[in-house]
């Protein structure tokens, strides 16, 4: 994955259509954290759990004391890497919150709806300031596209957003 300028990534990210087959592979290259004291949003869907995890991982084992929110959407719980593992961390570093975001079912303890929607109504809207913040997208075309476009609507700027557009 590459950190683009603005364009290359969402304009690929936007041409795709249901049904266009896509190949990636790791490790992520230019995918990576930036160390450093400012407030890190991590959002993800699909195979984006693994890059997310590892970085997440990563920045908590290494003493990180910046916010770290991670927000992973999924259909349903039973297709959601990683849950006990995740809600251990949050107990477990109080500068780390998890969220799970849950497309397909109803009625559990997460909230339900598109994780971009959700990440906007829950966090988003109500941050004192997304310019402080830096922002790791990895997950399927759809939801990068919507996170990207949602990104640019709140002002956030092309270098403080990171992500995997999962080039063939």
């Amino acid at each position: 994955g590459k950190n683009h300028p603005p364009g290359k990534g969402s304009s690929y990210v936007f041409g795709l259509k249901a049904g266009d087959k896509l190949k990636y592979s790791g490790p992520f290259g230019d995918f990576a954290i930036r160390h450093g004291e400012r407030e890190k949003i991590f959002i993800g869907g699909g195979a984006g759990m693994a890059p997310l995890r590892a970085m997440v991982r990563d920045l908590l084992e290494s003493g990180a004391e910046e916010p770290i929110h991670f927000w992973y959407g999924a259909r349903t719980v039973a297709d959601a890497p990683y849950v006990d593992e995740m809600q251990a961390l949050a107990a477990r570093y109080p500068n780390f919150s998890w969220q799970l975001v849950l497309s397909d079912e109803r009625g559990t303890e997460h909230p339900s709806g598109m994780v971009h929607e959700v990440v906007k109504e829950r966090l988003l809207q109500s941050h004192p300031d997304l310019q402080a913040c830096d922002f790791y997208l990895c997950g399927p075309p759809a939801m990068l596209a919507a996170m990207l476009a949602l990104l640019k609507k709140l002002g956030v700027k092309d270098d403080r957003v990171a992500f995997d557009d999962f080039k063939i």
